[in-house]
């Protein structure tokens, strides 16, 4: 009896760890690394209505109306419907700070509401520019 205890303790033990390392901590993995139909499927749709509404053009034109050069500086990691990071890249000298972050979240707020798309998180990051 008390073997069998023993062997369900450690069988537990082993499931609990697994659960932990497999499967608490992949949902920090964009959603191709996850790899299951659902979320693929997820990803692809949002993917597609990416592409179908312009919105990267979208955001592209109205961030450059702003005075911000945002050409080639915008980037997808998509983890699921609820979650999903853009980064925009800023150079150092267009950055101002909260004003700037706020001002650009702003207009991707509403282009990405108008797109259907639900919000995204915006991360920053600066470059800075080389200097011929």
């Amino acid at each position: 009896m008390k073997k069998a205890i023993i062997v369900l303790l450690l069988l537990g033990s082993v499931f609990s760890v697994f659960y932990f390392f497999a499967i608490e901590n992949n949902n920090d993995k964009p959603v191709g690394a996850r790899s299951t139909p659902s979320t693929d499927l997820e990803l692809m749709d949002i993917t597609k209505k990416i592409t179908e509404t312009n919105f990267t053009s979208k955001v592209v034109n109205e961030l450059e109306n702003q005075g911000y050069q945002a050409e080639g500086k915008i980037h997808y990691s998509i983890y699921d419907a609820k979650k999903k990071d853009l980064i925009f890249v800023i150079s150092n000298s267009e950055y101002k700070g909260e004003k700037s972050e706020q001002e650009i979240n702003a207009i991707i707020d509403k282009l990405s509401k108008s797109s259907e798309l639900g919000s995204f998180n915006v991360i920053f990051q600066k470059e800075e520019k080389a200097v011929d």
